[in-house]
């Protein structure tokens, strides 16, 4: 792949699509207004904001989020992480409990919203796509160059702690 004239090898794109599919699932930390955000995933289930769209978990099963319609008139999609799981319970990822991955993202179209999207107190141009009772899929790009899609699967019912 080429930008602005340099060329990136597959070991230095590699990296970088890690490092924004780690920055995506800590921050897609994909998420939205929860009154209560618990200290552990193991402690308590997450009550979920009355302008839920519902929990979404990371692939890996590590992390889930809540996305919630915001704003004023309520179409704006923001997105909170709100339980850990098995690896992804470290003392790194639990200071991203309750953090917003984004904050107001505007409609772009049905089930899609852009926006900013912060992970890790890092930034990058991004958009949400949400297929109903199917998928979620951030996509996210650093620098118009480096881009990365994270699906996250809906998880049913109430959010259960780790056993």
């Amino acid at each position: 792949i080429a930008h602005a004239g340099r060329a990136f090898g597959s070991r230095e794109l590699n990296h970088m699509m890690k490092m924004l599919r780690s920055a995506v699932a800590i921050g897609v930390s994909a998420l939205m207004g929860l009154s209560a955000v618990p200290v552990s995933a193991a402690e308590s289930e997450p009550t979920l904001s009355p302008n839920s769209l519902g929990v979404w978990r990371t692939d890996n099963g590590e992390m889930d989020y809540e996305m919630t319609l915001c704003g004023d008139d309520l179409t704006r999609l923001c997105g909170q992480l709100v339980a850990l799981h098995g690896d992804g319970d470290t003392r790194k990822n639990r200071k991203y409990l309750g953090s917003y991955a984004f904050k107001g993202m505007k409609p772009a179209g049905q089930n899609v919203w852009k926006g900013t999207i912060t992970l890790e107190d890092k930034t990058a141009d991004g958009s949400v796509t949400i297929y109903p009772g199917e998928k979620l899929v951030l996509h996210g790009c650093a620098y118009l160059v480096i881009c990365a899609d994270i699906k996250l699967n809906p998880v049913p019912g109430p959010v259960a702690p780790d056993e």
